[in-house]
Parts: structure tokens; sequence; C-alpha cells
């Protein structure tokens, strides 16, 4: 059976009093952050669009010939994480790191 770790929130938390500034930096950055997320969701939608009509292959595209796109092939290298650890649990489990990431979510405002 395959287990299931989750990242898990590591250390206390304190609280800081900040500025109507930094409040302002906050607010534009999680307009920002909701921004990318919506237009990285069309770029992918659009992706799915236009290879579901024409395929996945290389290919120039052309409209009254004229080539107003090419689509190419592109190979790039990545190691398959569950292939390692099906085939070598021991070697998985040593490059395994952990590295401390901090999160930014916004809460309601209490008083």
């Amino acid at each position: 059976m395959t287990k299931v770790t989750k990242a898990t929130s590591v250390g206390s938390k304190t609280e800081t009093k900040v500025t109507r500034k930094f409040v302002a930096k906050l607010n534009e950055f999680v307009e920002t952050r909701s921004l990318y997320n919506l237009y990285k969701r069309l770029v992918d939608e659009g992706r799915s669009g236009i290879f579901s009509e024409i395929g996945e292959k290389p290919q120039d595209l052309i409209h009254n010939g004229v080539k107003v796109a090419t689509i190419s092939k592109v190979s790039k290298p990545y190691i398959d994480l569950e292939k390692l650890k099906r085939t070598d649990p021991e070697a998985y489990e040593n490059c395994l790191a952990y590295r401390d990431e901090f999160h930014i979510k916004t809460a309601t405002p209490t008083k």
C-alpha cells in the first residue's frame, strides 16, 4: 500500500503588526496571484482546445496560404519520482529532501 504524506505546518506562529501601506501591498499581491491563477487556467484550457482540434504533432498551421503558427515537439528531461520509488525505494528515500516554504493566506479581518 502506498503511503501518502501531506505537507504540514511547522513551528509556532507569531503576531506581527503591519501598516496600512503593507495591507495595500498584501491586497495587490492577492489580486496578482488571483489573476495569475486565472490566466494560467485560461492558457491551459486554450492549449487543450487547440490540440483537441489539430492533434498533438509537429506541424505548421496555415490560414489563407500564410503560416500563422508552428507546433514543434520539445523533449525535456525530468525525473520520474514514482518510477524511482517503485524500482529503488532506498535511493528514493536517500534523495528525498524537504525545504521550508512560507505560504501567504489572507484572513478575514477580526476586531
